[in-house]
């Protein structure tokens, strides 16, 4: 139950990230597409140098992605509850890769905060 006004585009995103689903729009055939995140269908393979335009790819390490704990708040206690208040959930999930903050990896620890509205 949404019991305040929120932007739809919030509440798309929070279902999609919530629930692993991609949703676009399909210019070709008009119509709004959902397909579950999963592996590729297939490997792809550029050979030759006229499959990449020169200066057109770029590298990124993701270290602004890298994440050792992963904390997850869901079951609210209420729908008028505040979303931004862990004591607003009656569970919490977390997930930890110790290994990563050690001495011998990152050195340090990572969270992200989810909290969801969607699951019981």
């Amino acid at each position: 139950m949404i019991v305040e006004p929120t932007d739809v585009t919030v509440l798309v995103n929070e279902l999609c990230e919530q629930s692993l689903v991609y949703v676009w729009w399909d210019e070709l055939v008009q119509e709004i597409k959902l397909r579950a995140i999963r592996p590729q269908d297939s490997e792809t393979t550029i050979t030759g140098d006229n499959a990449i335009i020169q200066d057109t790819l770029s590298r990124s390490d993701g270290q602004n992605e890298r994440l050792s704990r992963v904390v997850i708040y869901f079951d609210r206690a209420s729908p008028l509850s505040r979303l931004d208040d862990p004591a607003s959930f009656k569970q919490i999930q977390t997930g930890i890769y110790a290994d990563a903050e050690g001495v011998d990896q990152y050195n340090e620890s990572r969270i992200r905060r989810v909290v969801s509205r969607w699951f019981d």
